[in-house]
Parts: structure tokens; sequence; C-alpha cells
């Protein structure tokens, strides 16, 4: 008997850690919902307009480019449904200016944006 709870116990255990592991990744869907609602905002759009710009007047240097990426979740995140995402505007792979979106899965939006300016400053 006392085998047969351990066992049950031990089942139970696996399949609620697994649970929440997935609980802290975002979906392919959600995660192309969440990058949909960063290309929806203002800030996006000031950075696009930059980057176009800048290349449109200097088209054989190297061209400046808009990168979206999610952040990975460390260990120490509290909340599971909190993603955060980085808009960068970048030359060569170096971050010149960017914002950090924090977005929450449940309520599937956007619920911060935090401006993030490089040490590398080219306009």
């Amino acid at each position: 008997m006392k085998t047969k709870k351990l066992f049950l116990t031990s089942i139970l255990l696996l399949l609620f850690s697994t649970v929440s592991i997935a609980q802290k990744e975002l979906s392919d869907s959600e995660t192309q919902n969440f990058f949909r609602l960063i290309k929806q905002t203002n800030e996006y759009n000031v950075l696009h307009a930059k980057a176009d710009s800048i290349n449109k007047k200097q088209p054989n240097k190297a061209p400046q480019e808009i990168d979206i990426h999610i952040v990975k979740k460390t260990n120490g995140d509290s909340e599971d449904h909190i993603f955060h995402a980085v808009l960068e505007r970048t030359i060569i792979g170096m971050a010149l200016e960017g914002y950090y979106f924090s977005y929450d899965k449940q309520k599937k939006q956007i619920i911060s944006i935090q401006k993030q300016q490089s040490h590398l400053q080219i306009n």
C-alpha cells in the first residue's frame, strides 16, 4: 500500500513539474502574437523609420536593421506568465538603441515598454 502511494505521489509530482515548465514558454502562435503587437507600437515605427532613413541616405554603408527577439527567462523569475522581448536598431550586430517589452501571456497584451539607450551613438 505504501509503495503504491509513493509511486502515485512521484507520478503526480512529475506531471505537475512538466506542466509548470510548459507554462514558462510561449508557443509559436503566442510568440507571433507578441511580435505582431510589438510591430504595432509607436516605438517600432520610430526605430523602423530611423533605420530606413539612414539606409536611404547612406546606401553604400553597412545597413541598419531592426531586430526583435525573446529574452530567455531565468530560473529566478517568479511570474511564469510574464515574458520579455527586445526590439533593437542595430548596425553590424551592435545595438544602437532599443526597447524592452513585457508581455502578459494571460492577458495577451504588452504591459510595459522601457527604452534602453546604447553606449554606441550613431544617428
